[in-house]
């Protein structure tokens, strides 16, 4: 006989009341939020564009409806504010975006261009020097800075990148010919920057002047009387007197040619040909700030890349590494036509008269 056994599970009532408890808490919960409810209006707000630049300062204004509460993110990682009308300076070039949330939960974005700080330039800090037009290769050219307020000069001829003179007053000789740009830089101020030109001429060469001997007859001639008609016995055979005539005569004698030259040597001082010196040219080494103003005039134009390629040691085409990426040099001086320049690292040789690459970041 087979019995079966029967199962019931019951409920502790604790959980029905922890599912009481969740259900009224979420209720009590909506019904708060849905009571203070507040529909999203459309945020506004506007800023001051006369001069968005950097350094400058710029009002935003709120002119939302209705608005109690405000969280200012001028995108530049500086602190939130919490006023409906704010003034923010921002301290960087570029693009930022500007976001404004009202009453906690309406939010508006807008994008805002701050632009480079425009430098001020003082008339007075320009160095000025008289360049001539134009100087003969061989010539010593001298320059002086006239301005007032120099301390510190940086000299360039032109023929290299290098700084040719360190002084007031600089002299430089041209060894060749062509058209060449004379800069200064005063006090170390490359927005202070004066160029003039100047045209180097060949020297002319002196040709010696050549005497050309040759035979020609002598058409001012005598006309003679023809002599009288001698019968040919006569002609042959000389008369006594003419013989004692002949050999009352000295006899002289004819030194050859190559004794005469000789002679000519010993008493006439030829002049030799001054001997060609040979220029020691002492390379001076360059400075980080050198090799700026190079990068920075390759990319405003100012400078060729050919030009540029005299500071490198071996290599006129090295990789080089710019905003962290690697490049030829020749290829990166495509990508930084009107970028400013900063040098981050370079890599000196030859007791830093060279280089052998750098590392550099440019901005717009």
């Amino acid at each position: 006989m087979s019995t079966q056994k029967s199962s019931t599970t019951f409920i502790d009532k604790r959980v029905y009341y922890f599912f009481i408890f969740v259900f009224v808490l979420a209720a009590s919960s909506f019904s708060y939020r849905y009571a203070n409810h507040e529909p999203c209006v459309e945020v506004n707000f506007s800023f001051d564009n006369f001069e968005n630049k950097v350094g400058s300062v710029i009002q935003f204004r709120d002119n939302t409806k209705e608005a109690k509460e405000w969280e200012w993110d001028f995108g530049d990682g500086t602190a939130i504010k919490n006023k409906k009308s704010e003034l923010h300076v921002f301290e960087k070039e570029g693009y930022y975006e500007v976001s404004l949330k009202v009453n906690n939960s309406c939010q508006k974005i807008k994008t805002i261009y701050i632009e480079p700080k425009v430098k001020v330039l003082d008339s007075m800090n320009f160095s000025e020097f008289y360049l001539p037009k134009s100087i003969k290769v061989g010539d010593k050219l001298v320059v002086t800075d006239n301005s007032k307020t120099a301390h510190n000069w940086e000299w360039r001829f032109g023929e290299s990148l290098k700084v040719n003179a360190v002084t007031k007053t600089a002299e430089y000789i041209y060894k060749k010919p062509g058209a060449y740009t004379v800069s200064l830089i005063i006090n170390g101020e490359i927005d202070y920057l004066i160029k003039k030109t100047i045209q180097v001429v060949p020297v002319k060469e002196r040709k010696e002047r050549v005497i050309n001997i040759s035979k020609k007859s002598n058409q001012n001639f005598l006309n003679l009387p023809d002599a009288p008609e001698t019968p040919i016995e006569q002609l042959t055979k000389p008369s006594e007197e003419t013989v004692r005539i002949e050999q009352s005569k000295p006899e002289i004698e004819v030194e050859p040619a190559e004794k005469i030259v000789a002679e000519v040597k010993e008493n006439v001082e030829i002049p030799e040909k001054p001997k060609e010196k040979s220029e020691v040219v002492n390379t001076p080494a360059l400075d980080e700030n050198t090799i700026r103003i190079g990068l920075q005039s390759v990319s405003d134009n100012q400078m060729s890349v050919q030009e540029f390629t005299n500071y490198f040691c071996e290599d006129v085409n090295p990789l080089v590494l710019a905003n962290g990426k690697s490049y030829t040099f020749k290829s990166f001086c495509k990508f930084i036509k009107g970028k400013k320049i900063i040098i981050k690292r370079i890599v000196w040789g030859n007791e830093k008269k060279c280089i052998y690459s750098f590392e550099i970041n440019y901005t717009r």
